[in-house]
């Protein structure tokens, strides 16, 4: 598949017209040629030739694309190589004596489609050539592995019953939030933060069930299409593995809030008690601050992007912007290349950032806990009750299960718990070491 730039699609000086007869941009979405040609890109043939005929990303079943230069949209000029390799041979020919490949084209892009029966793994590549104006070519590959067919393996039957299960549950979940919605009504239930995770959980789940459905009805098609050709017909796997680098994205977020949920069921433990009473006093400061860092991390990534994204490959795009600073962020980050890239700007911005994020933003964040923190350590006498409550299910379960009748429920001493800060020096003394540790990692 080829992607070609308009005609004529930037303007020339009139002094160097007698010199400069063509000039092209860059082929991004906007100046893309959608035209149909006749063979050799004639435009007044009347001869019809697949090879010169557009297909959008729908008629493809692909999605837009980023390369190292342009943003492509997953549309084309499109030659099939299917079958022996003389005729493959022979088509390669072909186009090549009409020239398929001219000085408009801005990208050759190859897509293929593979299938390891040993690891039953599908995977879709795509291999780019990309042409920039200043002349030269640009490769770019990129492998999208997916284990489309689950249930037809060993453990198929244990992984639909796990399937069957996560539905069950999240079905569960729904109608226990309904519940508690309609108990404490829907202004006391939505200030809740917990309420707002739960809420977050049900509708991952949901979506991800429904993406995860997606997945599953265009693998069926592609299976089909695969049997009636016997493999003779291009089977693009680009929507496929779409839906399913998303489908990963999501399942990530909710793993991370499911184990994140783990806080509020473990509250009875007096070490995450007090974890979460820091939160829960702390949770509308550190909403404006994160909303602050928000605003002052897109700052910095779109400083980078405009100043950085013409040298550097990382930077070539607002996505890879975000997920490169914020390693820098964490210390993982090559100087020399920005040095090399910017001589001026590159030294500036690390030591701006560094200062900003790392002096003001992070010493403001540890100020804010660290007051909550306090706080909660002035109030350890209210929670007494749910410590109480956790020393008798150890010893309930330590006298039924394990049969240690030694075990037995001790009383619990409000005053002496609420005047015993080893723990809490403890914490002070990790606290101070993590925040040494960064220090240390920014200088």
């Amino acid at each position: 598949m080829v992607q070609r730039s308009t005609a004529a699609n930037c303007s020339v000086q009139p002094r160097f017209k007698s010199i400069i007869k063509y000039c092209y941009t860059k082929s991004s979405i906007i100046f893309e040629d959608r035209a149909d040609y006749g063979p050799s890109w004639n435009q007044h043939s009347n001869i019809y030739k697949p090879e010169f005929t557009y297909k959008s990303a729908k008629e493809l079943q692909s999605f837009p694309f980023y390369g190292t230069v342009d943003i492509y949209s997953g549309g084309g000029y499109v030659v099939e190589l299917i079958g022996p390799k003389t005729e493959v041979d022979d088509k390669l020919n072909e186009i090549k004596k009409m020239n398929w490949i001219d000085r408009r084209t801005r990208a050759l892009i190859l897509e293929f489609s593979a299938y390891n029966a040993f690891a039953n793994l599908f995977v879709f590549g795509r291999i780019s050539f990309e042409f920039p104006t200043e002349s030269g070519v640009i490769a770019k590959a990129w492998f999208q592995p997916m284990n489309l067919l689950r249930y037809h393996t060993v453990n198929g039957q244990f992984l639909q019953f796990c399937e069957i299960v996560f539905y069950l549950y999240t079905l569960t979940f729904i109608l226990k939030e309904i519940r508690n919605v309609r108990r404490q009504g829907f202004r006391k239930y939505i200030r809740q933060f917990w309420s707002l995770i739960e809420i977050c959980i049900i509708l991952l789940a949901i979506v991800i069930s429904v993406v995860y459905v997606k997945i599953y009805g265009d693998t069926k098609q592609v299976l089909q299409i695969f049997e009636k050709s016997n493999g003779n017909e291009f089977t693009n796997l680009s929507s496929i593995g779409a839906w399913y680098q998303t489908y990963e994205i999501l399942l990530g977020f909710l793993t991370f809030l499911a184990i994140f949920k783990f806080i509020k069921i473990l509250r009875f433990n007096r070490h995450i008690a007090t974890i979460n009473a820091t939160f829960e006093l702390v949770r509308g400061k550190l909403l404006w601050f994160a909303v602050v860092f928000f605003l002052s991390f897109t700052a910095f990534c779109s400083g980078l992007y405009l100043s950085m994204s013409s040298t550097m490959e990382i930077y070539k795009s607002m996505g890879n912007t975000f997920q490169n600073t914020f390693e820098m962020l964490l210390g993982k980050y090559d100087f020399s290349k920005l040095r090399e890239s910017d001589r001026i700007l590159a030294p500036f911005f690390v030591f701006l950032f560094f200062v900003t994020t790392s002096f003001v933003l992070l010493d403001l964040c540890i100020s804010i806990l660290m007051e909550s923190f306090k706080q909660v350590r002035k109030d350890a006498g209210n929670h007494a009750d749910d410590y109480e409550l956790w020393r008798f299910m150890q010893a309930r379960f330590r006298n039924v299960l394990l049969g240690d009748r030694r075990a037995q429920v001790q009383s619990l001493d409000v005053d002496q718990q609420a005047n015993d800060y080893s723990f809490y020096d403890k914490f002070d003394y990790k606290f101070n070491l993590i925040v040494a540790k960064i220090d240390r990692l920014v200088d």
